[in-house]
């Protein structure tokens, strides 16, 4: 084997391909709701959560166009990708005539990365490789599948706080995870769907913000077509546009599979 080196981080950032440069953005105002505030916000949430299990598959595909802006270039891709909630994930990005380019798997915790360029297979701990790529391991290891569905994670009985928010029928939900992670989901109570998400690291520091936009309704749940995630380090941005999406059957483990082509490098990280 090979030791491992990124040879495909402007493709790979879907599933964590952000450097952690020390941010510095401003996380919102943390007002507490007042009991009367929550004896009415409570009730909503826990409906929210209920429709959201009831009505949201776990298991969805789409078409996506992914315009990505960093270090005063702007780079444009397409492809194909199928979720599973809350963290496996397969994404393969082609050319504009339809070949691919790179395939990923990951269900969290393992990847397997084809580079049909350079003719590489990567594999291994997504952890060990946010720690040999300098990506901050909140990514790698996030919940991507809510992420971008706009999904509200198990909250738990106690694991949440509720603070106000600017606009009246909007509040913030802030869950501490196991991951050093803290977690704000800005929900918006009358058209009942998260309306932006931000993901900062244990000491509150701004990792990443995503807006969601241009919903449709799968069904009767409610799915994002447009995905932004800005506050990025050195002011990059990604924005990520859905079509076609369709609920799915459950992913399996051949999902996940990716083996490498006869004479491609194959590079692992333990």
């Amino acid at each position: 084997m090979i030791p491992f080196k990124n040879s495909s981080r402007p493709l790979f950032f879907l599933f964590g391909l952000i450097v952690l440069s020390g941010c510095g953005h401003h996380i919102p105002a943390t007002t507490p709701l007042n009991q009367n505030q929550l004896e009415t916000a409570l009730p909503l949430l826990k409906d929210q959560l209920i429709l959201q299990t009831k009505n949201c598959s776990k298991s969805w595909d789409a078409n996506l166009e992914v315009e990505l802006q960093a270090t005063g270039k702007n780079k444009k891709f397409s492809g194909y990708l199928k979720i599973q909630e809350p963290s496996s994930i397969k994404f393969i990005a082609s050319n504009p005539f339809g070949q691919p380019l790179v395939a990923v798997t990951t269900n969290g915790e393992y990847f397997r990365l084809l580079d049909v360029i350079n003719r590489q297979f990567s594999h291994g701990r997504t952890l060990s490789y946010a720690l040999y790529s300098d990506i901050a391991p909140q990514f790698v290891s996030g919940q991507w599948g809510n992420w971008l569905a706009a999904r509200f994670p198990d909250l738990g009985e106690d694991g949440f706080e509720l603070f106000e928010a600017s606009e009246i029928q909007e509040f913030w939900i802030k869950q501490h995870s196991t991951e050093n992670t803290i977690h704000f989901y800005l929900w918006d109570v009358q058209q009942k769907r998260i309306k932006q998400y931000l993901l900062l690291d244990d000491k509150e520091r701004l990792l990443a913000k995503f807006d969601y936009s241009n919903y449709i309704n799968i069904g009767q749940c409610q799915q994002p077509r447009t995905v932004s995630i800005t506050k990025l380090p050195f002011g990059s941005n990604v924005q990520i546009h859905l079509e076609r999406i369709q609920t799915t059957t459950p992913m399996n483990k051949k999902d996940l599979l990716l083996k490498p082509p006869n004479h491609y490098t194959i590079r692992f990280i333990p």
